[in-house]
């Protein structure tokens, strides 16, 4: 996607795409990280809150110095999504409470 993109409409139709998927892992992350610390919830969100605004921070930073070393801008998405991957790693080691399911009423 933008990593690779071209022209200026594409990296921004990919950027308009990578910020709708950003509103859905938000959507995902919030419930799912409050289950998996069931005794503080609260902190939990605070801690999303606190990388979420951490990482909003950094990364422009990151890509302006990559661009002044006249490095690969990319590296910077890369790298995200290798710290993504991390952290999936780690949640699939987290306890979750059992699924109960749905019981459908006819």
């Amino acid at each position: 996607g933008i990593l690779y993109a071209q022209t200026i409409f594409v990296a921004y139709a990919c950027g308009f795409l990578a910020g709708m998927a950003n509103s859905f892992l938000d959507a995902g992350t919030y419930p799912s990280l409050m289950e998996a610390f069931p005794r503080s919830p609260s902190t939990a969100n605070i801690l999303i809150k606190a990388f979420v605004s951490g990482g909003q921070f950094l990364l422009p930073i990151i890509i302006s110095l990559l661009v002044w070393a006249n490095m690969w801008f990319g590296w910077s998405f890369l790298l995200a999504g290798a710290i993504m991957l991390i952290n999936a790693l780690f949640l699939l080691r987290c306890p979750f409470p059992p699924y109960p399911g749905r019981i459908l009423k006819p």
